[in-house]
């Protein structure tokens, strides 16, 4: 079984990936991506904004569009952090 250690801002999850036992792999990584809230963008359903320039060329949305990129990262440290280091 999994151990989660830490509150919602610092979970570690132990149950590493290694070919066997998608599921129950599956079921703990939803639970760390729920608890990061990281569920969308790791499903595809919070898809990354789309870039908008105002008429300088300066990033209209770049907090937004960078939030984002800082998600997406956290969600993909969070899924190879899931993996033995040799799968």
């Amino acid at each position: 079984m999994a151990n989660h250690e830490g509150n919602g801002n610092n979970l570690i999850f132990q149950a590493k990936f290694n070919g066997t036992r998608f599921s129950q792999w599956k079921f703990g990584a939803l639970i760390m991506a729920r608890a990061k809230k990281l569920v969308g963008i790791i499903e595809g359903t919070e898809q990354k904004p789309v870039e908008e320039y105002d008429e300088e060329g300066k990033l209209k949305n770049g907090r937004k569009f960078n939030t984002w990129i800082e998600r997406d990262a956290m969600a993909a440290g969070l899924i190879y952090g899931s993996l033995e280091p040799e799968y």
